[in-house]
């Protein structure tokens, strides 16, 4: 396959919750990757009490491309189980996942995909270049992960995938637990199991937020802990 030529079909998945705040800046994002937009489908799985879904369809009134999938949930489940639901409703054998609090760099999308031309590749993970709010450890702490993770993919795959940027094969996602606490990962590690590579490219390029301060950092790194070893 010509890497340069192949553009497939990609469903976008964007679990939201009570966004209303940022939801109209990452659509924006969304809508200005560098991708043919009438081969997107941006699957939304929103389950908020305020008023992200009004948003969300106010901001489609006028645009066709992408084509846009509501999915509304009246109780909050979890972001596993909204994955679930949201990898029920896609059509594309190509999948991309993030989040509402990260920017994309615009190439991710042709990104992913040059590297999913290879077969051997099943799942394929961003490097986060920034984080969002000025958090010096946690940007030092990600600079370490992604030196790991370049080395496992040279080896074989990384274990360690990234919500806000990472794109897998349909055919090689299985349901989510809906206790998992690092979905992402979850997936990852089942495109693993099917026997297809997971890698990290530093092309794809995300920002994410982030914090400094010790107690919030501690509350989510014990939760993202728990989600690893599950």
């Amino acid at each position: 396959v010509d890497k340069q030529e192949w553009e497939p079909p990609v469903s976008i998945i964007l679990p939201t919750y009570n966004e209303e705040a940022i939801i109209g800046i990452k659509l924006d994002d969304l809508l200005e990757i560098d991708y043919p937009m009438e081969k997107v489908e941006l699957v939304v799985i929103d389950s908020s009490t305020d008023n992200t879904r009004n948003i969300i369809r106010e901001y489609f009134t006028n645009i066709d491309d992408p084509n846009l999938v509501l999915l509304e949930e009246d109780d909050r489940s979890g972001v596993a189980s909204a994955i679930n639901r949201a990898m029920d409703a896609v059509s594309s054998q190509i999948v991309f996942r993030t989040d509402c609090d990260s920017k994309l760099g615009s190439d991710v999308l042709r990104e992913a995909v040059a590297n999913l031309s290879d077969e051997r590749v099943g799942g394929v993970t961003g490097k986060q270049t920034d984080v969002l709010g000025e958090s010096q450890v946690e940007q030092d702490y990600r600079d370490i992960i992604a030196r790991i993770q370049t080395l496992e993919s040279h080896l074989d795959s990384t274990f360690i995938c990234h919500g806000p940027c990472f794109a897998f094969r349909q055919s090689l996602f299985q349901t989510i637990k809906s206790d998992s606490l690092a979905d992402d990962s979850e997936i990852g590690v089942n495109v693993r199991r099917g026997e297809k590579r997971v890698i990290m490219d530093p092309s794809l390029r995300f920002v994410e937020s982030g914090v400094s301060g010790f107690s919030q950092r501690r509350t989510r790194k014990d939760r993202r802990a728990i989600g690893l070893v599950q």
